[in-house]
């Protein structure tokens, strides 16, 4: 219990750190594709739920939703998808508050570095040797990817602004992966696209010109960074993932960053572990 209680600390130091405005956002950094895929016909699922409160900012708390899906159909390519929401809880009368979306698709291909299959390079196939921890080593990944958004906000005095997007990304990402540890890092290069917006007539002037250099600033080309480590079983992990976006336009007002913990598991193992039953 001692590490769930670290990790809840290590998510509010963060999460406190790192949400200090109560400025309007129109763009939160949201997971990066980290379905992790490794071999032919894996299947992965991951998802997180959180709700966290934020005792320097007089904004609501926010609920946080993440929902991937990855699969490999053949060796070295990768079909994904995801998931993101994000959105003020109401705590008090008419409160300044914002949610917002964003779902995307991603084609992607792969490189697994086995450190087993290092060790028996020169041994013949029926002789290798396999320790318990295997399969161990790097994985390599490359995405592409296509995503569409929206974000709304309410402002204190009933004002209202909407806007949605389009995402065009590449990611890259490096991690180490085992059967009980995962530990690795991505960064994603986005093109975001803001359209289809409007306003209502009660938005203050202040208001109004955020709106109006996000829109005078469009497209943005932010770099987001994601680290995430896991700890667990063959079958499944529990992770914790931190995003933060970096070499940003300052036009494009957007959360700092969050941190949540998920649970991911592998659809094809425990298919293969009840068929050997």
């Amino acid at each position: 219990m001692k590490i769930f209680k670290v990790l809840k600390g290590i998510i509010f130091v963060l999460f406190i750190a790192s949400m200090s405005s109560c400025t309007h956002s129109f763009y939160a950094p949201n997971d990066n594709i980290m379905v992790q895929l490794k071999d032919k016909n894996e299947f992965t699922v991951s998802g997180s739920l959180a709700e966290v409160n934020n005792v320097t900012d007089p904004a609501p708390s926010r609920a946080i939703n993440t929902v991937q899906a990855g699969y490999s159909p053949i060796k070295h390519l990768a079909l994904a998808g995801s998931y993101f929401s994000l959105k003020d809880i109401v705590e008090r009368d008419n409160p300044a508050t914002g949610k917002g979306h964003i779902s995307n698709i991603a084609l992607g291909t792969y490189y697994f570095l086995n450190f087993g299959d290092l060790k028996n390079k020169n041994v013949a196939k029926k002789d290798r040797v396999y320790s318990a921890m295997e399969p161990c080593g790097m994985l390599f990944d490359l995405y592409a990817g296509y995503g569409e958004g929206n974000v709304e906000n309410t402002y204190k005095n009933g004002g209202e602004s909407y806007f949605e997007f389009q995402n065009y990304f590449i990611q890259g990402g490096v991690h180490f992966k085992s059967p009980f540890v995962d530990v690795g890092f991505s960064l994603k290069k986005s093109l975001l696209n803001y359209y289809n917006g409007h306003t209502n007539y009660e938005i203050l002037n202040s208001d109004q010109s955020n709106i109006d250099r996000l829109i005078f600033g469009n497209p943005y080309n932010p770099l987001n960074f994601n680290f995430r480590v896991a700890g667990g079983f063959k079958y499944g992990k529990v992770y914790l993932n931190f995003n933060r976006l970096i070499d940003y336009n300052s036009q494009l007002p957007s959360e700092d960053g969050n941190v949540v913990i998920g649970m991911q598991v592998s659809v094809h193992d425990i298919v293969k572990g009840f068929k050997k039953i």
